[in-house]
């Protein structure tokens, strides 16, 4: 009987927080899409997420990292391209912004900043900055 009770209670006190609470939220969301922003004038940036990227119903946009080693060398390329065909490569042997990168999989958030080697090419240099984000606001592949 005590297990009753406890059911019937426990179903009244569902019902009335769905009637009085309205809408149910599944927890915060934060989709962003591939910017690039690689104008004239600092900063040199692009961002997005990796998940949002591989579903964009615009096959141009894309984002991500790729880590190459050889017994001589460690480097990365970071590379994105804006759904508006805007592109940003930055290449660096730095081991701190390396390490970084292995935080990264299919559904970060990556953002990574860049210094031109060449100026009339303002969304090609040497990184300066990589951030990796992992959380369950980004949109899984």
């Amino acid at each position: 009987m005590h297990y009753r009770h406890k059911l019937i209670t426990g179903l009244a006190v569902f019902c009335v927080g769905a009637l009085l609470g309205g809408a149910v939220h599944a927890g915060f969301k934060s989709f962003v899409s591939v910017s690039v922003k690689a104008g004239k004038k600092p900063p040199y940036v692009a961002k997005g997420d990796l998940g949002l990227a591989y579903g964009s119903n615009q096959p141009e946009e894309t984002i991500g990292c790729t880590i190459t080693a050889t017994a001589a060398a460690l480097s990365a390329e970071c590379m994105a391209m804006s759904g508006e065909g805007v592109l940003a490569k930055c290449t660096t042997s730095d081991p701190n912004l390396i390490s970084a990168l292995h935080a990264l999989n299919g559904d970060s958030h990556l953002e990574f900043q860049w210094e031109p080697t060449d100026k009339t090419k303002p969304g090609v240099g040497t990184c300066t900055s990589i951030v990796v984000g992992n959380s369950s606001s980004t949109k899984p592949k």
